[in-house]
């Protein structure tokens, strides 16, 4: 007796990472994209981590003016 075949169900995937734009955080020495800047920025201020390189950077605070005016 053949037996049948098993349907595969594929998942969508939800998380699928957009391209952000990048560019050189002089305070962290390295390429970051600008997503990542902003939830690090955010972070930082909103829970005062003064420790953080983020803590009110000029950057972060640029990107997020930027952001916001879209």
């Amino acid at each position: 007796m053949k037996q049948p075949e098993a349907t595969v169900y594929e998942e969508p995937n939800y998380f699928v990472e957009t391209e952000s734009p990048t560019f050189f955080c002089k305070p962290r020495r390295k390429v970051l994209q600008v997503e990542q800047c902003l939830t690090d920025f955010l972070n930082a201020n909103a829970f005062e981590k003064k420790r953080s390189v983020c803590w009110r950077c000029s950057y972060g605070r640029k990107n997020r003016e930027d952001f916001a005016e879209e």
